[in-house]
């Protein structure tokens, strides 16, 4: 299926034809791992195993209708995965379903001796699983400033999910927020044109085929220093911290 250049966003060129969203082609599949989640979508296939680095799966799959897991580093292996952005892209499942993406989830995660992040992992437990499921412990965390700023018909969706889960499932919803998400942003994808500079220092002929919105953020990126990325990885291990002390409270 069809990717664009170097999975980057800025990238409009393919070696083949664009995949269209399978629900109708006059719009987008997504980016990044489209082709993945066209064919899942398509009933080509039931699953497919894909990568996440900056919403390169998810996106695709929300959509095109589907379920994605992109879990917490080191649950997926990532042996044999692209290592052009092996800071930040994590191995990610694709189902038609949420229940065929935990299922999938509970049988590819795991020990892994060709990665060695996958080595000190705790086991994986499926509880409460199924359209059954007890969810009244569930605690959910809900950013409303947030959730609610986007397309007013899938807000409205959206919302009528989270109150059947509270009203109708028994979960808890609180209240959170993720101070300064848009310095997150920057340092995550800072972290991510880092990478692909130094790749393509390994592998420079990927670049001559490229259009010119790739190959002028590389040359910007190549401006980023050492003490940038030394930034950006105080950044990101705070961004990490707030988000186990949100989890601390919450399930999800």
């Amino acid at each position: 299926t069809s990717i664009q250049q170097l999975n980057f966003p800025l990238s409009s060129h393919f070696a083949r034809d664009t995949s269209r969203n399978p629900f109708n082609t006059q719009y987008s599949a997504g980016g990044g791992s489209f082709g993945a989640a066209m064919a899942v979508a398509m009933g080509l296939c039931p699953i497919a195993i894909a990568s996440d680095s900056c919403g390169s799966a998810r996106i695709p799959a929300g959509f095109c209708g589907l379920a994605s897991i992109k879990a917490t580093f080191g649950r997926l292996s990532t042996s044999g995965c692209s290592q052009i952005f092996s800071e930040t892209s994590h191995t990610t499942i694709i189902a038609q379903s949420s229940t065929d993406a935990a299922i999938v989830y509970a049988v590819v995660s795991g020990l892994d001796s060709d990665d060695k992040w996958t080595h000190d992992q705790p086991r994986l437990t499926l509880t409460s699983f199924g359209p059954g499921a007890n969810l009244k412990t569930t605690k959910i965390g809900f950013w409303k400033e947030y959730f609610e700023d986007g397309n007013p018909a899938v807000v409205t969706i959206c919302t009528n999910i989270i109150k059947k889960l509270e009203e109708e499932k028994g979960s808890k919803l609180l209240g959170v927020s993720i101070e300064n998400l848009h310095l997150i942003f920057i340092a995550h994808f800072a972290s991510m044109s880092a990478e692909l500079v130094s790749y393509l220092n390994d592998s420079p002929n990927l670049l001559n085929d490229c259009n010119e919105g790739i190959k002028f953020h590389i040359n910007l990126s190549k401006s980023i220093t050492e003490n940038d990325i030394e930034l950006v990885h105080k950044t990101r291990t705070w961004a990490i911290e707030n988000l186990k002390n949100i989890f601390k409270h919450c399930d999800c």
